[in-house]
């Protein structure tokens, strides 16, 4: 988890300031780094946080181009405008999902 990694550094760095500085107050310099961080958050580990991350906004980006794109497509066809947006939004939607599943996994997974 990258807020683990952030706060080995800042620990690193307050070890280095010592106590001369109050930037790297949270550090920690020993313990549970990984509660700590996520602490620092605010929020709790667990799936549905990835959803605050920029990876889903990218995500949602472009899930939502994907189901215009088949709209555009869908109304240059004839479908009806009811079906053409029905269309769309399943698209997107299925999009999320898959984008969102593969942020899900990713970073969840070991690092090498």
């Amino acid at each position: 988890m990258d807020e683990g990694r952030i706060q080995r550094i800042r620990a690193y760095y307050h070890h280095q300031l010592g106590g001369e500085h109050d930037f790297f107050a949270d550090a920690v310099v020993a313990g549970d780094a990984m509660s700590t961080a996520w602490n620092l958050v605010g929020t709790r580990p667990g799936r549905w946080e990835f959803l605050l991350t920029t990876a889903a906004l990218v995500g949602a980006v472009n899930a939502v181009l994907s189901g215009l794109g088949i709209a555009l497509v869908a109304t240059t066809v004839g479908v009806g405008v009811g079906l053409t947006v029905l269309v769309g939004v399943l698209v997107a939607v299925a999009a999320f999902g898959v984008q969102f599943a593969y942020i899900v996994r990713a970073s969840a997974a070991p690092m090498r």
